[in-house]
């Protein structure tokens, strides 16, 4: 995990690297990747499947009925999706639409003003 100065947070990125383990690209489906974010208090926020097509699933670990701020930066920081979002159910979808292939971040701000921070791509 990574604690950055810009946002004051702390997040981690799923960058599939070959550290120490075997590299076999069959063993990897990418409906399984799943890109994360937590805090310290182990409230955590995954993003599957990574990469997808602008479908994206949201899921809350530690339920939270308050609405969620979330917002989709492309890879020059403009903005090309925000919205409340609420977790009744842990889950939530959304759909990002006219997004080009690349990388991508989304910026979840919950109601205690923690930001969460999960890169994905958009293929």
């Amino acid at each position: 995990m990574v604690q950055t100065v810009v946002f004051n947070d702390i997040h981690q990125f799923n960058d599939l690297g070959c550290e120490g383990k075997s590299c076999d690209i069959g063993s990897r489906r990418a409906n399984k990747t799943v890109a994360k974010s937590m805090t310290n208090d182990k409230q955590q926020y995954s993003l599957y499947p990574n990469p997808n097509n602008g479908n994206i699933t949201i899921m809350q670990d530690i339920a939270d009925s308050k609405p969620v701020m979330a917002e989709v930066l492309n890879s020059v920081g403009e903005s090309i999706f925000k919205e409340n979002l609420n977790f009744a159910t842990r889950t939530t979808n959304i759909k990002v639409i006219n997004a080009l292939p690349g990388f991508y971040l989304m910026h979840l701000i919950d109601s205690k003003g923690r930001v969460f921070t999960i890169k994905f791509n958009i293929k």
